[in-house]
């Protein structure tokens, strides 16, 4: 068996592999609990499939390096062969180390004090409950249904939108492993705030 076989079955297997993965984590994700970190705060995280799609595209980045390179070695090089390796990695490359920066970084952590936002960059943003101004729901054609309060019916929640003082803005959509949780804890937050102001 050649090395070139070795690579194609390789491949092969992989993509197979990411796929079911993805499909796990998409029936796994929405509906999962939120994780809780050391210091006993709520983490709202991106589902696994963006970890498995960064996977997927450094793959994809290795065969367009791949195809560059067999395009130059060959005893006529291939100038098309070339470009088309170089744009597969140089894309593939991009929305990879996009895509994994923003599954490794991207949480929304919180308390019943406070609420800390990391971006796919890193940087961290922290907002306090008491300086929520307002809470909103977003209605779309993708709506979501799920119990905001426990005894309460349905609600139609397609994205959750926090404004507060400071003009900090908190988005959350149903997609991220403990979104209900997440909206259940805001809009008690949210109703102790207007009970306070009220």
């Amino acid at each position: 068996m050649t090395w070139e076989t070795v690579l194609v079955v390789f491949v092969i297997v992989a993509h197979v592999v990411l796929v079911v993965l993805v499909f796990v984590s998409l029936l796994r994700g929405i509906g999962a609990d939120p994780e809780v970190d050391t210091g006993g705060r709520k983490l709202l995280r991106l589902s696994r499939v963006l970890l498995w799609g960064g996977i997927l595209l450094a793959i994809w980045t290795g065969l367009g390096l791949y195809i560059a390179v067999e395009a130059l070695s060959g005893e006529r090089v291939v100038a098309s062969g070339v470009l088309v390796g170089l744009m597969l990695a140089l894309f593939a490359g991009l929305m990879g180390g996009w895509t994994l920066a923003r599954y490794l970084n991207f949480r929304i952590a919180w308390d019943d004090e406070a609420i800390e936002v990391t971006n796919w960059r890193g940087n961290t943003n922290r907002f306090r409950w008491g300086d929520l101004k307002t809470l909103s729901h977003r209605q779309g054609d993708n709506n979501v249904y799920g119990l905001v309060d426990p005894g309460q019916t349905e609600v139609r929640i397609f994205d959750m939108e926090l404004r507060f003082e400071n003009g900090g803005l908190v988005r959350a959509a149903p997609n991220l492993a403990g979104y209900p949780v997440f909206v259940r804890d805001a809009m008690r937050h949210w109703g102790e705030m207007q009970g306070a102001s009220g």
